[in-house]
């Protein structure tokens, strides 16, 4: 079962109607989770995750297998990811065809960890 980590307690309260994003603790691993549509709505929220996977110093999944759209403030995120602040960065890409679409068009010929 996987555990939601949340740093502050109203996190919650970012969530919008069309796309979410989540820390989760899996099997001992950080996985932020994207799902439905990522898009400027969700920047407060992915923050507050940044800021949290930052402080971990942790390895993290990322896990886009729900994303049903993904704009350059998605590949935005997910270049903030890769490369945290004195962190290791982003071990796996569970990608969809709207993320790949999207580090396509980018010009992100393939995301650092996916190789």
């Amino acid at each position: 079962m996987a555990q939601t980590l949340t740093p502050v307690a109203d996190v919650r309260e970012l969530d919008t109607p069309g796309g979410d994003i989540h820390l989760e603790l899996r099997r001992g691993r950080l996985v932020v989770r994207f799902a439905g549509e990522i898009d400027t709505a969700l920047r407060a929220r992915f923050d507050q995750v940044l800021i949290t996977v930052r402080a971990a110093h942790e390895p993290v999944e990322v896990d886009c297998r729900d994303v049903t759209f993904f704009c350059a403030e998605g590949v935005r995120m997910l270049m903030l990811l890769q490369a945290p602040a004195g962190g290791p960065g982003v071990t796996e890409l569970r990608s969809s065809p709207w993320v790949d679409r999207a580090l396509r068009l980018s010009g992100v010929e393939r995301y650092p960890s996916a190789l």
